[in-house]
This record gives C-alpha cells, sequence and structure tokens, in this order.
C-alpha cells in the first residue's frame, strides 16, 4: 500500500510591514577584553547608529520596519510543485533560485541556492525521516511556502490552497525577527559585522581586530588587512580592474569567449553592476590575471598574490595556533576562524562555516562566499562558496587554489583549470629577515628603535613582560589592570606585535578628581600604555642618565626616595 504525502501551497503575497521596537545593547572590545570608546555601532537595515562611550558600552533603540514573512493569498494556479520529494517548477529565464526546508522545531534540514536558465527544473530534497517539513522557495523576486506532511517516500498529490489562518501562516508570524546585521567601525581596527536576529537583546560583545594598514589598489580602492601570525592578509577580495602600470584588466561578460580565454579577464558574479555587491564579494579573475608569468602585475607595490606555499602556512599557524572550531590544534577545522559573520548560509551542523556565524572569524581575516564562474562561463554558489587563487601553477592547465564552503568546517585546496573565474585575496611582501613588509615602526624614533632590537620580536616580548611587572606595583586592584592581567601573556604578546607593524595607538586617558592635598583634575594612563610608557623607559633611561647633571634625581634609579637625596644635598650645600 503506498501512503501518500499531503502538500498545502501557500503564495507570499503582499508584504506585511509591522514596526519593531528596537532596544540592543552591548560593549565594544579589543581582544583582551577591554573596552574600545568612541567606536561607531550601526544596526545596518534599521539605519540606527550609537557611539560606544565609557568602557565601550553601547545602546541601540528605536523602531523598523520588519517583513517577517508576507500576507498570505491563495493562488489559482502553483507555478511550483511537489513530487516524490523532488520540487518542480518552470523558468522563463536565467533566475536566482533558493530553497530551504526546515523541521517544525525550526531546525535546517536542507539548503540550497542556486542560479538556474530557462526551462523546467527539478530539485531532490532529503527528507530523512518523516514528520512535517516547512518549505520557502524563493524564485527571484517572488517566494512561496509549503507545509509538507511526510510518512514515506511515496508519491504526493496537489494539496488544497489554504489561507492565512494555517498553520503554517502562524508559523510564518511566530518568525518576524529583525534579521539585520550589527556592525561597528573606528579608525585603526578591523570593520565589524555580525548578523543579529532578535531586536531586544542584552550582553551584546562585539570583538574588535586591530587593522594592519590600509592598502590601496590601481583604481583608489582602500582594503584593510590583519595580522595573522608571522603574515599580514588583505581582509577583503580584490575588485581592481586595472594593472599597476594603469592599463586595464579586460572585463569578459560573455559566456563563449569567457570559455575559450587564454589570457588575462575579470568579471563579476553574474555580471552584475550593483556597486554594494562589487564592493562586498569583489571580481572573478582568471588564474592567468595572477600568473607570475604576467608581466603585469594587480598587486599594489608592496604585496603580492600568496603562493599555495604561503596558504599553508597560514593554515599550519591557525591549526597550531587553536583557531580549529573545537579548540584542537590538530586537524584542519579552521573554516569558521577564516569565514565572515555574515552572508553564508545556514548549516545544521557543528563547527561548519554556516553553524551559528557569530562564533565565525576569529582570526579577521573575514572571507566571504563570493560564489565562482566555471570555464564553462557559468556562474555558481555565491553565497554558499568562497574560492581563491593562488599564484602556483600546476601544469599548463591547471593552477592551485583555496575554497570554503558553508557546509564543511575544513579550508579546502584542490586545482582546477585556469579559466575559472575565482576571488583573489593579497599577502604583504617579507622583508629579508622575514617579517612582513612594515614591521618594523617608523618615522625618526623608530630608526633606533630598529636599531636597538634589530628587528627581534623576541626581545621586545622580554622587555614588556618586565615592564608589565614593574606598571601593576600598587595598581593590581584596578579595573583596567585586571582586565589586562586576566590574559596578561596574550595582552604583552598583542601589544608587542602592535608596536613591531607600527599599530600601536595611546589609548584615552582616564580622568578623575582628587581632593588632597589640593582639588584638582588627574588624567591617569590605561593599563597598556602604562606597561608601553615602563618598557620605553627601561630602554631610554640607560641614554639619557649619563647626560643628566649630578643634581638631577627624578625618576632616576639611584635616588629611591624623591626627597631623600635633594633634601641631604640641600642640607650639605647650606653646611
Amino acid at each position: 500500500m503506498i501512503s501518500s504525502k499531503t502538500i498545502t501551497a501557500l503564495c507570499l503575497g503582499a508584504t506585511l510591514c509591522t514596526a519593531q521596537t528596537i532596544n540592543i545593547s552591548g560593549i565594544v572590545q579589543d581582544s583582551g577584553g577591554v573596552g574600545i570608546v568612541g567606536a561607531t555601532v550601526k544596526l545596518e537595515k534599521a539605519n540606527l547608529s550609537a557611539t560606544s562611550g565609557a568602557g565601550g558600552v553601547f545602546t541601540l533603540t528605536g523602531s523598523a520596519s520588519a517583513k517577517p514573512f508576507t500576507t498570505l493569498r491563495a493562488m489559482a494556479a502553483n507555478p511550483v510543485q511537489f513530487r516524490n520529494g523532488k520540487i518542480a517548477f518552470t523558468l522563463s529565464g536565467n533566475t536566482p533560485v533558493g530553497i530551504s526546508f526546515h523541521d517544525v522545531g525550526g531546525r535546517q534540514m536542507f539548503s540550497n541556492k542556486r542560479t538556474l536558465g530557462s526551462g523546467t527544473h527539478t530539485i531532490s530534497v532529503p527528507m530523512q525521516t518523516a514528520g512535517i517539513f516547512l518549505c520557502k522557495i524563493t524564485i527571484g523576486h517572488e517566494s512561496y511556502a509549503f507545509k509538507a506532511s511526510s510518512f514515506e517516500a511515496s508519491s504526493t498529490q496537489q494539496g488544497v490552497v489554504t489561507r492565512g489562518t494555517s498553520a503554517l501562516a502562524k508559523q510564518a508570524k511566530a518568525t518576524a525577527v529583525i534579521g539585520d546585521v550589527i556592525a561597528a567601525t573606528k579608525a585603526g581596527w578591523l570593520n565589524y559585522r555580525c548578523v543579529i536576529g532578535n531586536s531586544d537583546t542584552s550582553g551584546v560583545v562585539i570583538k574588535m581586530l586591530a587593522n594592519a594598514g590600509d592598502v590601496t589598489d590601481a583604481d583608489g580602492n582602500v582594503y584593510q588587512s590583519v595580522r595573522i601570525g608571522n603574515q599580514v592578509w588583505m581582509v577583503e577580495n580584490l575588485r581592481v580592474t586595472k594593472y599597476n602600470d594603469g592599463s586595464a584588466i579586460p572585463l569578459d561578460t560573455s559566456t563563449t569567449s569567457w570559455a575559450n580565454a587564454t589570457t588575462p579577464e575579470y568579471c563579476y558574479h553574474e555580471n552584475t553592476t550593483n556597486a554594494d555587491s562589487i564592493k562586498k564579494y569583489g571580481a572573478l579573475y582568471n588564474w592567468y590575471v595572477v600568473s607570475p608569468t604576467n608581466a603585469k602585475k594587480i598587486a599594489p607595490a608592496g604585496w603580492h598574490v600568496p603562493s599555495d606555499a604561503e596558504w599553508d602556512t597560514l593554515q599550519n599557524y591557525l591549526i597550531a595556533a587553536g583557531y580549529n572550531w573545537d579548540g584542537t590544534t590538530a586537524g584542519n577545522k579552521i573554516a569558521k576562524a577564516l569565514a565572515a559573520k555574515t552572508d553564508w548560509y545556514a548549516n545544521s551542523t557543528n563547527g561548519t562555516i554556516g553553524s551559528d556565524l557569530s562564533k565565525n572569524n576569529s582570526s579577521g581575516f573575514s572571507a566571504l562566499p563570493g560564489g565562482s564562474r566555471s570555464s564553462f562561463g557559468f556562474f555558481s554558489r555565491q553565497s554558499s562558496y568562497g574560492s581563491w587563487w593562488g599564484a602556483t601553477e600546476y601544469d599548463a592547465s591547471y593552477a592551485y587554489y583555496q575554497r570554503l564552503d558553508y557546509g564543511y568546517e575544513t579550508l579546502h585546496w584542490d586545482i582546477y583549470n585556469k579559466q575559472n573565474g575565482f576571488s583573489v585575496r593579497l599577502l604583504r611582501d617579507l622583508t629579508g629577515n622575514g617579517k612582513p613588509r612594515g614591521f618594523v615602526p617608523r618615522g625618526t624614533f623608530s630608526k633606533g628603535y630598529q636599531a636597538m632590537y634589530a628587528n627581534e620580536r623576541e626581545r621586545i616580548v622580554a622587555g614588556l613582560f618586565q615592564a608589565y611587572f614593574v606598571a601593576r606595583r600598587n595598581k593590581r586592584n584596578t579595573i583596567n589592570a585586571l582586565a589586562f592581567e586576566k590574559d596578561f601573556e596574550h595582552n604583552i604578546f598583542e601589544l608587542a606585535d602592535e608596536i613591531l607593524e607600527d599599530r600601536y595607538r595611546i589609548r584615552p586617558s582616564i580622568c578623575f578628581i582628587v581632593n588632597r592635598p589640593v582639588k584638582r583634575e588627574i588624567f591617569a594612563a590605561d593599563f597598556r600604555d602604562r606597561v608601553v610608557h615602563h618598557f620605553i623607559y627601561n630602554y631610554i633611561y640607560p641614554l639619557f642618565d649619563k647626560l643628566f647633571i649630578n643634581d638631577a634625581y627624578s625618576c632616576r634609579v639611584e635616588c629611591s626616595s624623591r626627597l631623600r637625596s635633594p633634601v641631604h644635598h640641600s642640607s650639605a650645600m647650606v653646611r
């Protein structure tokens, strides 16, 4: 006996907009847990913004229009059919199609998004267990929802279209969340973006990482960068359209000519002209653009397209440093640490990029799923897949590339036909001693600094440790000192990196008033700045001390008492 599936089709018609009250609060911090003052925090779709105050605290309040689903109306003829575990529909031209299946508890069981051409299409949906499933299908700008009751994998009947009082309509109303992105920006820090779904949320923690320096391409586009181990990576996909000499990289929007190309070309996914999309995802280049044999270069001076070995260096560092999603230091599970906190498809499997986007991007690499263009000229997989060319050739037809997929936990490497269109990231050049260019501070002070330390990071770290133990004397119960001490080893290594890369910036002083012996304002340095003060003092003191006259006492080592020595000296002179 063959049981049947009962399917209810609902068309999502005129949009129902409701006012959502926004009340989101939290704190903006650096990686050491210290609050960042003056960061601009914004809820992008709601267009609400605030500036972080003392301790990095912020609050976003207001209201915004929410579009959870839409008003439901019956359809005379349903353009989407669901039979035998397959969805069938007909398209009149190239159209983006998105499909998602959830169980009644809201857990995603299946997700797929692609662009399909004209004709009738059939997509299989895995329904591994019996029960009730909710399906949403987006075809172009139209959306449809289905409720499927599955008891056996068997044939199905076309069900009667029900109205907005159905259980699915209630479910749609229950999922009316804001579906927004919370962003934070501040000079000297990497731009932060993360998905947020609840309009009434407290305790949001925004962790910002230091910007390792901006890089500008031949078009004038400015990109941020992040230091990961001893490498400095650009944190955005390249979108330059010119070589460094100003000549244009050929743009190819034709499927036929792209498939036959053996010379450098670039394009945008789906040949989009949308400026926001281009800025977010960058361009797609065939390998001939980044080939080392190409006399024209796309990377600005001091930067280059990374080799396969340099991608391996990134992977090995992240694994060894504990960036695997489960905290282990063996095996390749670093995808979440590399992927951005937005724009990836959701996935229910722990450790995959799509499982809880808020836990992504601990490295700051900020990888986005820019999709790809095949050697046949077809576009695919934006929002689910990101791929990046390396500069290493495999043979006359293939080259190495790296990829991330929303449903996997690993950074994959492979070889692919050079005609494929992939994203490109840049890596800062190394100096002769294996450090990234710009690793040593610039300017008058830094020249002496460079000579003194000979670029030895270990000596900088040792000096900072020594300075830390001095700086914390009589300060261990202050809030800033306690915050620094909570993870002081990590904070000291981070300080060393900031100093070596010319990223160190003085933080705002803490202002307070004392009444004794007289009423006055005090501007106290942030504790991490106190550490740097002692660090500098320890190294410049020997240089300056021998230049002081004998009657100079302030801050001199042999004058342990700031009053005794000058008092005794004055007494002797009087006698």
